[in-house]
């Protein structure tokens, strides 16, 4: 009777299996992987393994951008400028900028004398703009900043090798801006001189809001004439 509570007690204890004793391997046997441990895990070293992510809008993820400038010889001299700048942006603000660049280089190839000169052209561009600003240092937003103010090309007139009143091919000052000056002085000066014919008793500040009226009209018809100018091109 005894043996057989003892061979009953070894069966109840070894049936109910307490946590701790089920915990340690017996007879060598390895223990097995929880599901949930080995999917933490395998994330754990996909996410030290990989580029490292950083939050962008509090809900997307982006990889951190490469500290590396493009591989690609004229987009590496056009982009020299901003070399700091560029370490700042992640991978998807790297690429619109390297997309941006590339419009702005085939744009150059085509008012350029020698079309090799575009990246050093666009990089003096970059230079320039950020003298103006005062310094890589002083740029709050840089995927803007290269991407809005940078890199884009500011005409002052409907000549397409205009930027910032300088010819692109020559680097002298654009003679058509000078024209479009001394046109818009000619205009003003025309108009203030017709409202005053036709308005003669209201004297120059009452004919003020005539005069800014014909100003806004004129304005309009030239910058019309501007948007069809520059589709058509140079010459």
């Amino acid at each position: 009777m005894r043996e057989d509570q003892h061979a009953d007690g070894e069966s109840a204890v070894a049936g109910s299996g307490s946590p701790v004793a089920g915990a340690d391997p017996l007879r060598g046997e390895k223990p097995k992987e929880s599901p949930v441990d080995g999917h933490e895990q395998a994330g754990g070293v996909a996410a030290g393994a990989g580029a490292r992510l950083t939050v962008v809008g509090g809900r997307k993820t982006q990889q951190q951008g490469r500290s590396e400038l493009p591989a690609d010889l004229d987009l590496r001299v056009a982009l020299a400028p901003v070399s700091w700048l560029w370490t700042k942006l992640n991978r998807w603000q790297q690429d619109q900028v390297v997309k941006t660049a590339k419009v702005e280089l085939a744009q150059l190839r085509q008012v350029l004398e020698w079309a090799g000169q575009a990246p050093s052209v666009l990089a003096a561009r970059l230079t320039s703009r950020l003298e103006e600003t005062g310094g890589e240092a002083l740029i709050a937003r840089p995927y803007g900043w290269i991407t809005h103010r940078g890199l884009v090309r500011r005409p002052s007139c409907s000549d397409v090798r205009c930027d910032d009143g300088a010819r692109l091919d020559t680097g002298a000052d654009c003679d058509n801006c000078a024209n479009v000056l001394h046109s818009r002085r000619a205009w003003r000066a025309r108009i203030t001189s017709t409202v005053a014919e036709e308005m003669p008793g209201l004297g120059r500040v009452r004919a003020a809001p005539r005069r800014e009226a014909r100003m806004r009209e004129y304005a309009a018809v030239e910058a019309a004439d501007y948007v069809y100018r520059r589709e058509q091109g140079p010459g």
